[in-house]
Formats: structure tokens, sequence, C-alpha cells
């Protein structure tokens, strides 16, 4: 992503270095509306950091401030904001994670505009809304027409904007790609894109699983408080594959990767709570948790979610809301909520049953890696070829007899009418 040099109107971001992955997707979603921004990465080698953050903050028209736990932390962050507030510059506070302000900042920033992350479940929405702030539009300006080819090596692209685009391939399924964009990350240092790598590594996508080596990596990232690796070592502690399992250990680590930012530990901690385990069992909690994971349109908590409402765990009792719930989750191609979408339809549960539906998600869950579809759609297809074969038998002539009360019968029946049982128990007679 180029930096803005010029003399027109622009905008100042500051940030966090710790908030990178939150903070590219949204810059770069404002440069391809032609907004004008200057950022940290244009500072080139040798330049003397002070004077050089001082002379664009001076010359910009808007300062737009990345909020979070890690930007109150940072010094630089702090005197940005200051120095900000000295020039009297138009100030936009974007929040992209729960942020506790300490009473000198909320002083400072009371009558500054700001917008909340956490508001929007998905990155466009919350886009939408920041590009249409009134104090930016002076630093907007026309659209740079897309050449024939844009893709930048990703050998020329600083440690985080590489890892960047390891998540937004991650996100798109493309795992290979992500595997190669988080290699190159960690390889020049940058913390996520070693902790992307080992997400790949732990889940086997994009390159071979290797759940001890993903844990291994991850551990030392966890604890410097990488919230993607915080995430990880919770599921690795709670499935217990890489090392001796230890719920408490798991929920220690999801907390504090929730308390960082990561939606997935969301509906991984809720989970905790809906059972349990490592915490006293709370299933209020749990769907607290639930539902702030679908704010953020995490596929995991719609998952989660849906079956606290199938199953009435924290909630009353609502199959038809289950089924819509499962339905969000299994369209984001969520392996667990396509199988569940499977179940379901085979059960009648939220749903008329129908046999040849249940069989399609089934197909769908396995080909997402649900290694527990295969038996469903096995037992679906020799039910579908017994049914045909039935159906075959009463339509020549021929019949079938109950095995439960001997009964026989001619024509296509379900069950049997003297003692009720499913054409399970029914036997092909010519």
């Amino acid at each position: 992503m180029a930096v803005y040099e010029g003399a027109e109107n622009f905008i100042f971001v500051s940030y966090a270095h710790k908030d990178t992955p939150s903070v590219v997707p949204v810059i770069q979603g404002l440069q391809q509306q032609g907004f004008r921004i200057w950022y940290d990465s244009g500072i080139e080698a040798g330049s003397e950091w002070p004077e050089y953050i001082a002379e664009h903050l001076e010359s910009a028209a808007v300062v737009l401030v990345f909020m979070s736990p890690a930007a109150t932390a940072s010094r630089n962050c702090r005197n940005e904001i200051n120095y900000a507030l000295e020039l009297g510059k138009d100030i936009l506070v974007a929040y992209i994670e729960h942020t506790t302000l300490t009473g000198g900042m909320r002083l400072q920033l009371s009558s500054t505009q700001a917008l909340y992350r956490d508001r929007h479940t998905s990155l466009d929405s919350f886009l939408g809304e920041l590009s249409c702030a009134r104090i930016m539009q002076p630093c907007k300006g026309a659209v740079d027409p897309v050449p024939e080819k844009t893709d930048i090596p990703i050998w020329k692209m600083i440690p985080s904007e590489v890892t960047s685009l390891g998540d937004l391939n991650y996100d798109a399924g493309k795992y290979k790609e992500a595997v190669a964009c988080y290699r190159r990350g960690a390889e020049a240092g940058d913390p996520y894109g070693k902790a992307g790598l080992a997400k790949c590594m732990y889940d086997g996508k994009g390159c071979p699983k290797d759940q001890k080596k993903a844990y291994e990596l991850a551990k030392p990232l966890a604890e410097q408080g990488v919230p993607s690796a915080e995430c990880l070592m919770g599921i690795c502690y709670y499935e217990g594959n890489a090392v001796i399992r230890n719920y408490e250990q798991s929920a220690f680590w999801l907390k504090k990767a929730v308390k960082h930012g990561s939606v997935p530990a969301l509906a991984n901690l809720a989970l905790l709570y809906r059972n349990g385990y490592g915490v006293p069992k709370d299933p209020k909690k749990a769907v607290e948790l639930y539902r702030r994971g679908v704010e953020l349109d995490s596929a995991l908590a719609y998952n989660g979610l849906s079956l606290c409402y199938m199953n009435g765990v924290g909630v009353v009792e609502d199959p038809v809301e289950a089924v819509r719930l499962c339905r969000k989750a299994a369209e984001k191609g969520n392996k667990y909520a396509l199988y569940n979408m499977g179940l379901w339809h085979k059960l009648g549960k939220g749903v008329p049953k129908d046999p040849e539906e249940a069989l399609r998600w089934f197909r769908l869950a396995e080909e997402a890696g649900n290694t527990n579809a295969r038996g469903q759609v096995d037992a679906l297809m020799a039910e579908k070829a017994r049914a045909d074969a039935l159906r075959g038998a009463a339509e020549s002539g021929g019949g079938y007899v109950c095995t439960v009360c001997g009964h026989r019968m001619v024509g296509v029946l379900n069950k049997c009418p003297v003692c009720d049982s499913s054409r399970d128990h029914f036997k092909i007679v010519t």
C-alpha cells in the first residue's frame, strides 16, 4: 500500500503496530475508495522518527485514530493524539476492539467523533460507515482506474502487509496462498505471520498437518500476547492432541484471546461455559459470548448459538431459529454447521423431514472435512436403495412382509398398518 505524499488534504492514521492485521485491511479499503492516507510504513530508513511524524501530523487535514488496548498502551499513539489535539486537528476515533480509556484520554477525546468496529457484522459494513464520516470527505479524491495487473509480489511487501494478505486468503479459503504469505511474514519476523502459519499447521490447511509443531510455534507468541496464538493455545489444551488436555489452561488462554480481540476465541470460550469445562457451567454466559461472536459474523458463533436454541441451553428452545442460525454458519462453509443442517433435515427438527436434502448437506459437510458425515451419507444411501427396492417390488405386483408382526402388504407404504413398524422392518416377497 502506497502512502500519500502530496499537497492535497490527507488523513494521518495513528495506530499501534500490534493492531496491524486489523488496521491494514481498513486502510486498503479506504484507499480503494479514493481517500488520501498517510501512515508510518512510509517512513524511510534512517529518518528521524519524531520529526517525520510531527511533519505529517502538522500537514494532515484529519487524524484517524484506530483505538484499542494496544493503542492506549502505546506511548507513540498517545503522543500523536496529544499533538493532534494541540494542533486543533479534526480527529476521528475508530474503536477496533473494546477499550477502556484512562480518565485523561476520556477527557481529551470526549468531543471527538467515534465509530465502533464491534457494532458491524462485516468489514464492508464498518468501511461503509467510516467512509461516510463528514470530516474525512475533504481528503477524498477521484478513484484511479485499476490497472490490468495490480498484484504486488509478496517479497516487495512489508511483513505486516504480507501477513494481512495471508489473512484475506485464509478467509477466502485459499489456504495454500495464505500459507505462502504467512511463511513470508514469519521469515521477516512478523509475529502475526508466525501465528497464522501455526494456525494452518494445526488444521493442515494449505500445508502438512503438524499439531505438535504448531503448538511449539504458537506458545511463545501467545506469551507475547498475540491473540490468534492465544486462541490456538486454548484449542490445543481443549483438544489434547499436541499437549496433555487441560480444560483450565484452555479457559485461561481463551479468556486472554477474547480480551485481546480474537473473534474465534469467543465461540471456543462459550463452548467451555456451555459444558462447564475448566470454568463453572454457565449457559447464559455461553449465549452471551456466542451473541458477541454473531455480531462479528463468526461462523463458529452462529453454529454454537444454533445448538443452544435447538436444545434450549441458556435460551428458550426454538428449532426454527436454530436452523436459521445454523444455515448462516453453513453458508460460510463451517463443517460442523453443514453436518448439523443434514441432521436437522434427516430428523425433521426445525425443518420438514427431507432425506434428499439431508443427503445434500452431509455430502457438503464431508467435502468440508467433517469425518462424521461419511457414515451419514452411507446410511442415507442404503436407506434410499432399500426404499427404491421396496417401491419397485410393490409397483411390479409383488409385495413385502413386516418382520415384526408378519403382516403381508402390497403397495407403497411407509409403515405397517397392523403394528405401526417402520419400513426398516419390511422384507420384500414375491
